[in-house]
């Protein structure tokens, strides 16, 4: 879809974005974003996320998702898989 059919298309699936506790900041630039995901500054990163439709009842609840979506994918050791 062409850039500009983008907004519109948003609107239209805003309930999907809701319903999976989409992420989506207001306020922040991808760099600044970058930034404070590397710092683990959850607290800030929460205050500028957009929440959709209510699907946060609070920041905490928030920062726990930042937190989940953004650990480390670790991959098993040969021992893990033998077992």
């Amino acid at each position: 879809m062409h850039w500009i059919e983008h907004p519109t298309f948003f609107l239209k699936t805003l309930d999907q974005y809701a319903s999976h506790q989409a992420i989506i900041f207001d306020g922040l630039d991808f760099g600044q974003v970058f930034f404070l995901l590397m710092r683990k500054r959850y607290s800030t990163l929460a205050r500028h996320m957009v929440n959709l439709n209510g699907a946060f009842s609070s920041d905490t609840e928030a920062m726990a998702l930042l937190q989940r979506r953004t650990m480390r994918i670790t991959t098993p050791t040969t021992a893990e898989l033998v077992c």
